[in-house]
């Protein structure tokens, strides 16, 4: 600064600042291809979300109360409860079982005797399910028929399996195969579920077998009339407090716990959309400044083409064409970095969205809009401006 020539800075005339206005060009692309990424990541990150939320997983979750069971006394008279329940003109329907078709979590060997005395082994997730479980969760057949309960057969000797299980062991004609389960039970299968995610969509839909035991029981799962759910469920929390020994009861909705499995990516959305207004208020701060800066400079050179006959309109497009430029550039460095960084993200499911160029135009062109708002003000007023009082003293 003390190096500067008095006689010049009193006149307006800024020196040695060509290097100072590049870092400046610099460091507002810098905070654009900042604000692109995450623009496209808010954008993949709703979408991914709103896939999964709204995806249908092959099973109704909607007015569906669970309640785990974890009382002895309850455990003991669940199918006096049962009964006593579906007398209740609240509850449309009630099941009894070891899983939910959102969570079946054991696991155990099976194997099948094909036509040619091979056996074939797999992996299978398995639970114990009652007569009414497939009704009250809206899961479908497509082969062969449920559980009955006018048949003992069923009973012992009865499974269901899922389209995996069939894909996997080649089964052409599934109904009336006899698949053992070493430790369990051998099960003649009387019918094929279609496919359902029994787990997140973080995973892929496993085999799965489900058979009748009325022994055992962890969950009572009920069908609420959605115009009596506060009476219903005082009524259902009296009951099970008449049998319970030890534990209180704790219940939940089907569609809350299903939101709540993906808690943690609503979470990142939140903070994503958060950093995305944090970071474009700070780019545009930069950009402001910087086009108020460069116009101020630029004042003379804009009053001789106003005098030598250039429009408005010549001006702003001269203006906003280096912004324009500034943004193009962001956007080519941004959307590689964030392509690379979503796919990651998005391989973590097995289920996901497909990456589509739009999200990265529109990103692109939602930052141009943002620029161009943010610097309007500056840019007609020095298009606006009146020559003379810029050139007053040349």
């Amino acid at each position: 600064m003390s190096s500067f020539r008095t006689i010049e800075v009193l006149k307006g005339k800024t020196m040695g600042i060509s290097s100072g206005i590049s870092l400046r060009k610099y460091l507002v692309v810098l905070q654009f291809v900042f604000s692109i990424c995450i623009i496209i990541s808010t954008l993949i990150f709703s979408s991914q979300l709103n896939y999964i939320l709204k995806k249908d997983v092959g099973y109704s979750k909607e007015q569906i109360l669970i309640i785990p069971i974890q009382d002895d006394g309850v455990k003991k008279n669940y199918q006096v409860i049962l009964n006593e329940l579906s007398k209740d003109t609240g509850i449309l329907g009630l099941s009894a079982s070891t899983c939910l078709p959102s969570y079946i979590h054991r696991r155990t060997a099976a194997e099948l005797n094909d036509s040619e005395g091979n056996k074939r082994r797999l992996t299978v997730y398995r639970g114990t399910v009652d007569h009414n479980f497939l009704s009250l969760f809206d899961i479908k057949l497509i082969d062969g028929r449920s559980f009955s309960e006018k048949t003992s057969f069923d009973k012992n000797h009865a499974v269901l399996v899922n389209e995996e299980v069939t894909r996997l062991l080649e089964l052409n004609n599934p109904v009336g195969k006899r698949i053992r389960m070493p430790g369990f039970k051998d099960g003649e299968v009387i019918g094929v579920m279609k496919d359902f995610h029994y787990h997140s969509l973080y995973n892929r839909i496993e085999p799965c077998v489900l058979y009748l035991n009325q022994k055992d029981v962890s969950y009572i799962s009920a069908k609420l009339n959605i115009n009596n759910i506060n009476s219903t469920i005082n009524h259902i929390e009296a009951l099970y407090k008449k049998f319970s020994t030890s534990h209180p009861i704790d219940y939940f909705f089907l569609d809350d716990d299903f939101r709540n499995q993906y808690k943690s990516e609503q979470d990142l959305k939140t903070i994503f959309i958060y950093f995305a207004i944090f970071s474009i208020v700070i780019s545009c701060l930069g950009l402001l400044g910087i086009t108020a800066f460069m116009a101020d400079m630029k004042r003379k050179e804009i009053g001789i083409r106003k005098v030598l006959g250039a429009s408005s309109f010549n001006i702003l497009y001269k203006l906003n064409t280096e912004l324009i430029k500034w943004t193009a550039t962001a956007s080519i460095i941004a959307w590689p970095i964030a392509y690379i960084a979503m796919n990651k993200w998005l391989q973590n499911f097995a289920y996901r969205i497909d990456l589509s160029v739009w999200v990265f135009i529109i990103s692109g062109l939602a930052a141009l809009a943002v620029a161009l708002l943010t610097i309007s003000y500056q840019t007609i007023k020095a298009a606006t401006a009146n020559p003379v009082d810029s050139l007053r003293y040349e």
